[in-house]
């Protein structure tokens, strides 16, 4: 029974169909935002059918989470440069996009940025209200997942909780909330807290969100009290 309920219950699981509902339940947002940019009808359509068309849509989601808006961002990736004769132009719009979101300033922000456990893109936008409530379930349990793993990491005195300090306050405790979760979705057993290897980027970016959070953290223990704070990376609603 306990192994069936890891199987079914860990944050990578979770995770998972989380991404699934999320990207049926924004499919139409995004293929109308295709058919809104400057694109020809036939090269429009040709983006809707591409295999590279629900790897785009996952990079809009990234950059909703980032803090940028798909509806503004996406024409004018779209605008700037032809397509000329791309075999899979789904395939081009997916990387302008990644790279946007990878080399956009802090300062081109119309929002905070919202994660589930710094690691997933929260959903937004019009969509059905089932879907709605199936996605609020899984996050919840996300973040439940997550206490849980810190409350046992606690409890054994786990290596991987030592650098984060005593005190699981504010952004001490986002920062192992963010930990667990990254953990138990990339089933990191080292007791470096985010192990010695990312080898997709996908779990890369994880691993960067994360580990500037810890970062921030560790800063802020070794400030003097008399500072001014720094700022988090990562926003409190965002867990």
């Amino acid at each position: 029974l306990h192994d069936e309920a890891e199987r079914w219950g860990n944050f990578a699981q979770l995770a998972a169909e989380y991404e699934t509902i999320l990207a049926a339940a924004q499919q139409n947002r995004w293929a109308a935002l295709v058919r809104s940019c400057p694109l020809p009808e036939p090269v429009a359509e040709q983006v809707l059918s591409s295999d590279a068309f629900g790897p785009m849509c996952a990079e809009l989601r990234r950059m909703e989470a980032n803090g940028y808006q798909p509806e503004g961002e996406l024409p004018r990736l779209v605008a700037a440069r032809s397509l000329g004769n791309a075999a899979d132009p789904a395939a081009v719009l997916h990387h302008r996009v990644a790279v946007f979101t990878d080399r956009a300033k802090p300062a081109q922000r119309r929002q905070e940025q919202r994660y589930i456990c710094g690691l997933i893109p929260e959903a937004s936008g019009p969509m059905a209200e089932d879907m709605r409530v199936a996605l609020d379930q899984r996050a919840d349990r996300m973040r439940e997942r997550a206490e849980a793993i810190v409350r046992r990491a606690v409890a054994q005195s786990a290596p991987w909780l030592a650098a984060l300090g005593s005190r699981p306050a504010d952004p001490a405790a986002a920062a192992r909330w963010q930990q667990a979760a990254y953990r138990d979705r990339w089933n990191i057993t080292s007791p470096e807290p985010l192990g010695t290897d990312q080898p997709s980027a996908i779990q890369k970016a994880d691993a960067a969100r994360v580990h500037a959070l810890a970062v921030q953290v560790s800063q802020r223990r070794q400030t003097p009290a008399t500072a001014a704070p720094m700022p988090l990376a990562q926003s409190g609603p965002a867990l």
